[in-house]
C-alpha cells in the first residue's frame, strides 16, 4: 500500500510519491491506487522516468444535486389518507 500525504485535501497542491521502477513492474497495480489529485513518480537508477498523475475531479454541491433530482423525481403530492376513506363510507 502507497503512503499517500495527508495534502491532497487542499486545493492547487498535488501530493507526490516516489517509488522504483522494479517495484512498479512487481505490482503495477500501484499505478491504479493513486489517489485523485496526485503524482506518482517512478524512478530508474535513482533519476526520475516518468510520472502517473491522476486528475481530480471537481465535487457537485449538495444543492445542484438536490435541484437535478427534482427535476428527475417530482414529489408526489399529498393526499390525506383518513378523508378518502370518509368519501368511500
Amino acid at each position: 500500500m502507497l503512503d499517500f500525504p495527508a495534502a491532497l485535501g487542499q486545493v492547487g497542491r498535488m501530493a507526490t510519491t516516489t517509488i522504483t521502477m522494479r517495484k512498479l513492474l512487481r505490482n503495477p497495480a500501484r499505478a491504479k491506487s493513486v489517489p485523485a489529485g496526485s503524482v506518482l513518480t517512478v524512478t530508474d537508477n535513482g533519476a526520475p522516468e516518468l510520472e502517473i498523475t491522476r486528475v481530480g475531479r471537481k465535487g457537485k454541491p449538495a444543492a445542484a444535486y438536490a435541484r437535478s433530482a427534482a427535476a428527475i423525481f417530482p414529489r408526489p403530492k399529498k393526499f390525506n389518507l383518513i378523508k378518502l376513506f370518509e368519501d368511500e363510507k
